[in-house]
């Protein structure tokens, strides 16, 4: 199983969960800032992140802006919504369990940079992807993400 471990500048010091709740490759904590509050962005990133685990269609478009897109730079190419939406529906029809992993945030004036690792089981094996994307948000909805990752891991997706 992979846990969901968030990450919200909360002042952890590096190497503080346990070993068991590290899933795929581990990646070095960076060093956290003070404080507990979470903003918005970050409530609405998770609530994000909670509708993809969960395949939450109608929460994702509300949480999208209506002229929305995602690029990625496996195929340099933006997706709008609707297509983004085909997309995410399609990876949780092959992937079983998908959770996203080892999150650590960043944030930023318009919204936020986060690194994660998508695993679930696949087809083809366990799946594990580190990524970061670039999640952009304007009047509380995102606008825009840029999302960078190595498209050789999904490779399992293929069986």
């Amino acid at each position: 199983m992979c846990p969901i471990l968030h990450h919200f500048a909360e002042g952890r010091p590096a190497g503080t969960e346990p070993d068991h709740a590290r899933a795929g490759p581990v990646i070095p904590e960076p060093e956290w800032q003070t404080g507990t509050a979470v903003s918005a962005t970050e409530e609405l990133v998770d609530r994000f992140f909670a509708a993809i685990e969960a395949v939450d269609i109608a929460a994702l478009r509300g949480i999208y802006a209506t002229d929305a897109v995602v690029w990625h730079n496996d195929s340099q190419a933006e997706q709008g919504v609707e297509d983004n939406l085909r997309t995410l529906a399609s990876v949780h029809r092959t992937v079983k369990g998908p959770r996203y992993t080892q999150i650590r945030r960043v944030m930023a004036d318009d919204g936020l940079v986060q690194q994660h690792v998508l695993c679930g089981t696949a087809p083809g094996g366990a799946l594990l992807i580190p990524a970061i994307v670039r999640i952009y948000v304007l009047d509380d909805h995102i606008t825009r993400i840029e999302e960078y990752l190595d498209p050789r891991q999904a490779d399992v997706l293929r069986g």
